[in-house]
């Protein structure tokens, strides 16, 4: 090549199509102005905020539902964009954020990179982020959101070094700051190796799982690469974590030594005894961490190999698209239906398979027959009234325990005008009664809490005005059960103003989060497994309206 600094172009040109793409996509979208963000600028650091958002959720493995990402908006607008926002329009925004800027409404993103060794241009496959279908605490399916090998790669270019370097990079500041003694810093250094390896770790099960999906997409290149990343993670990181595991210890065991009667030991080395016990725990983290890396390289070549094998082995037969050559001539001229038994022959022909049993054809065969007949009348074998009854009675609960929180809340803020989260807090840890009550099951109190939040303002006229043009004639017990398992939390007030005694005057309820404050903690909560818990909330205040 006359151009020797012209050989890893290719390699350039990928990372600037993950930034060039991902500006395209954002900057062409005239819906940001809807929300108030005129510039680039205010445009770019609300969508690098996300992506680092779900980066830290993808790392520390949580679900990243569009729930969660409207709500981090809605924290960094309070806090400090300040712009003219609701709570839906957050959600509203953070589902373009991540279905129409990151994933590009679903279509395959692209960047055409020349490369200079072939001297032609090459498709590079760019993907932000990738999903999953997780379920919450209600057993409702959700979609779950993670960054994908190019999301990290973006993020990562954006502070940190190459690849090869960064985690020895790393590992030099924390022994560094292990001889100085800073022990403060050592910390953070050994918490960013843990996330370093981790990463890695995802890299490699992200890589399998694309592999696993479809060979080709994995170049021999990608291959090699992930392979000389993921050696020079592990490669003599397994000694050097366990020199500076057993470091720590003799540093633990000095501070002891000098201090045979530790009750009588000073703050400072409690509080280095105390930062050089959790850094040990990193270690130990990060080692089997280590482990885990080893295991899905391994695992990474196995699987290449396996899947290669198969692909040489499906090269043999000639392969076609039925839409692309077969289903759209036909749309295009359907005369040729005619001549579809010369495509089809071929496939009725063969010859059957050794395990193919002729008697099975002509036996009934359940499954297909109970999928036949579904919309039809189904038969129960067991006892309907029984079943139709827990189903009752389990409506009936989950009802009832909607009712007490928001009943709670109702009360406490209408005795006062208005309320906080906060003074709640304070009346349940002097009456259990009242917090069993407010707080009958940790999902049905986020779940009232995230509904009233979104909702702001209830106004008891406009929910009599929507609930008489969607009133429908309940005609069956199991009708009446999906009705209150639906139920919404403008409907769970008007029950309450129309049946319950002394709520009748009531015309709006006023719910507003308070910025600025510290969480609200309720203490002595048991989940549904009985372990116990304690549960942390934004601070938030509710005002009623009442009329004479």
């Amino acid at each position: 090549m006359k151009y020797p600094f012209l050989r890893e172009f290719s390699r350039r040109m990928k990372v600037v199509g993950m930034y060039a793409v991902l500006l395209s996509n954002s900057g062409q979208k005239l819906k940001w102005k809807q929300y108030g963000f005129e510039t680039e600028d205010e445009q770019i650091t609300l969508l690098f905020a996300t992506l680092l958002f779900i980066m830290e959720q993808s790392l520390r493995e949580e679900n990243c539902t569009l729930d969660e990402v409207a709500a981090f908006i809605d924290d960094l607008n309070g806090e400090y964009l300040h712009k003219p926002m609701t709570v839906d329009d957050c959600h509203d925004l953070g589902d373009f954020l991540v279905n129409t800027v990151l994933s590009n409404d679903g279509l395959q993103m692209h960047f055409q990179g020349y490369d200079f060794d072939k001297a032609a241009y090459q498709e590079i496959y760019i993907s932000y982020v990738a999903n999953r279908i997780v379920y919450d605490a209600l057993e409702n399916r959700r979609t779950s959101y993670y960054l994908t090998d190019n999301g990290y790669s973006l993020l990562l270019g954006t502070l940190e070094v190459e690849n090869n370097m960064r985690l020895t990079i790393q590992e030099i500041i924390f022994n560094e700051h292990l001889k100085k003694r800073n022990f403060d810093k050592a910390l953070d250094d050994i918490k960013n190796i843990f996330e370093l390896m981790r990463i890695e770790k995802l890299k490699n099960d992200e890589a399998i799982a694309r592999i696993r999906q479809n060979i080709l997409n994995f170049s021999v290149e990608d291959y090699s690469r992930r392979l000389d990343e993921t050696f020079g993670t592990i490669k003599d990181t397994r000694a050097k974590l366990e020199k500076y595991k057993n470091l720590v210890n003799d540093r633990v065991k000095v501070i002891e030594n000098e201090h045979i009667d530790l009750e009588h030991i000073s703050e400072e080395d409690v509080g280095k005894l105390e930062k050089l016990r959790e850094i040990v725990s990193y270690l130990d983290r990060t080692i089997d961490c280590h482990m885990g890396i080893m295991d899905s390289y391994n695992k990474y070549r196995d699987i290449c190999a396996r899947e290669m094998e198969n692909y040489l082995r499906m090269t043999r037969v000639e392969r076609f698209s039925f839409s692309q050559d077969i289903f759209e001539k036909i749309l295009d001229d359907a005369t040729l239906l005619a001549h579809c038994d010369r495509f089809l022959h071929p496939l009725l022909n063969r010859n059957p398979s050794k395990i193919f049993n002729l008697n099975k054809v002509f036996t009934p065969q359940r499954k297909r027959e109970e999928r036949s007949q579904q919309g039809t009348v189904e038969e129960f074998d067991f006892d309907e009234e029984s079943w139709r009854r827990e189903q009752r009675q389990k409506a009936e609960l989950k009802f009832s325990r909607y009712r007490s929180c928001l009943l709670a809340v109702l009360e406490e803020a209408g005795r006062r005008g208005s309320v906080t989260l906060a003074e709640l807090g304070l009346r349940c840890a002097d009456d259990g009664a009242f917090l069993e009550r407010l707080i009958p099951a940790i999902s049905v109190f986020k779940e009232i809490m995230v509904d009233l939040i979104r909702g702001a303002v209830f106004s008891v006229e406009r929910l009599r005005e929507e609930h008489a043009q969607s009133l429908q004639v309940r005609t069956t017990d199991a009708q009446e059960s999906a009705a209150i398992e639906g139920l919404t939390i403008g409907e769970l007030l008007l029950s309450i103003v129309e049946h319950e005694a002394g709520w009748h005057t009531l015309e709006e309820l006023v719910v507003r989060k308070i910025s600025h404050v510290p969480d609200v903690l309720f203490h002595g909560l048991v989940d549904d497994e009985g372990r116990p818990r304690q549960l942390a909330c934004t601070d938030i205040r509710f005002s009623v309206k009442r009329g004479l």
